[in-house]
């Protein structure tokens, strides 16, 4: 009887040098390396489009710095007849003078759009802590926390 192509046929056993291996511990570059990239996946796959969605819906979104009125960092849509883009403002805050409860918020507002145009600006505005609240002391000036000429 022929034997079939597909018949497996007994292994034999072959003597292998033994070799031995030193497994050893993962670097500490290697580790970070690796929790960087896990990290990097997980911004690309849930939060980036999460993100998008919010924005969506929301037309922005806002992340709260501290206690103070203004300071937050904004993301939002433009989404106008002549204008259509997202806008990013970020908040500086400076010492408002002697006074240590008084502080002035440099608000930079940045536009990425792709129809129309928007000029990227700056505002300041100034607050004083009187009675345990936020008190309003200049309110739209300019990047050097002048008052504007409105």
């Amino acid at each position: 009887m022929e034997e079939s192509p597909f018949r497996k046929r007994p292994q034999q056993q072959e003597e292998r040098p033994q070799i031995d291996m030193v497994v050893r511990r993962g670097s500490l570059l290697r580790r970070c390396g690796c929790l960087l990239g896990i990290l990097l996946w997980m911004l690309l796959l849930i939060i980036l489009p999460c993100g998008f969605v919010t924005l969506l819906v929301e037309k922005e979104i806002r992340f709260s710095l501290s206690d103070l009125p203004d300071d937050e960092l904004r993301i939002f849509l433009l989404n106008s007849d002549e204008t259509r883009g997202i806008g990013f403002q970020r908040p500086d805050i400076y010492s408002g003078g002697a006074d240590e409860d008084a502080y002035c918020i440099i608000t930079s507002t940045h536009y990425f759009v792709w129809e129309g145009d928007a000029q990227n600006v700056k505002t300041c505005n100034c607050y004083q802590k009187i009675e345990d609240e936020w008190v309003s002391v200049l309110v739209g000036g300019d990047e050097n926390c002048n008052p504007s000429s409105e």
